[in-house]
């Protein structure tokens, strides 16, 4: 009767959320999710609006898509900002990545 990876993650985002905190730091927190799941995650993170500001440290493509800054980092520096399609067109890196993860910008 044990929890699961992704049920463990949900339920800390939960209470993370619940307390309405000024600031929310995720380290790749949706990793163990399901694509669903991870929708739901999204949802709540968008919901939290200019309650919360919301760093969402990433490998996943899909978990940064609809961020309002994006970061990019390539050996411990900040090379890039901006939109996923700013950062996108703007670093050969981050294309390359998309199109190894057959992603689509919507």
């Amino acid at each position: 009767d044990s929890l699961s990876g992704g049920q463990i993650q949900r339920l800390g985002f939960a209470r993370a959320l619940y307390t309405k905190p000024q600031l929310i730091i995720l380290d790749e927190a949706t990793s163990a999710l399901d694509a669903a799941t991870e929708a739901s995650v999204a949802s709540s993170i968008k919901n939290v609006g200019g309650e919360t500001t919301v760093i969402v440290i990433a490998h996943r493509l899909s978990t940064i898509q609809d961020a309002d800054q994006v970061h990019v980092m390539d050996a411990g520096k900040i090379i890039a900002s901006g939109t996923f399609s700013e950062i996108r067109k703007a670093v050969p890196m981050v294309e390359e990545y998309v199109q190894l993860m057959s992603f689509r910008d919507e």
